[in-house]
């Protein structure tokens, strides 16, 4: 499988290329990505733009750590989406795209781990 998401360079580097880290940092992000994501959805159906931007927030530092680029910059994106007028519209379209891309990314890091346990 070629990775046309994540970039574990970053976060290897940052643990030493310990991979029992690694594997425990990509088993971190499998449970959150998907938590975070229910939580951006319930926020955004209670027009609650705030926790909006605090989620999406908290989600970029993970995804930059794993070197999600895209999804980093959807997330930035978000954030920014949360100051303007349009907020409910654009950001529903934003979340579905994350989700979308959320799956690819989740696909890449299970194969990740996989080579990690092998």
């Amino acid at each position: 499988m070629n990775n046309q998401h994540i970039d574990l360079s970053f976060l290897s580097e940052s643990v030493h290329g310990k991979k029992h880290l690694v594997k425990e940092m990509l088993d971190i992000f499998l449970k959150e990505l998907p938590d975070g994501i229910l939580n951006l959805e319930d926020a955004i159906a209670k027009k609650d733009y705030e926790t909006v931007k605090q989620v999406a927030h908290r989600m970029t530092s993970s995804v930059s750590i794993l070197g999600i680029q895209d999804m980093r910059s959807l997330l930035l994106e978000i954030q920014a989406t949360t100051k303007t007028n349009l907020q409910s519209d654009a950001i529903e379209g934003q979340i579905k795209k994350l989700r979308g891309m959320a799956k690819a990314v989740i696909e890449e890091i299970k194969y990740e781990n996989e080579k990690l346990i092998s």
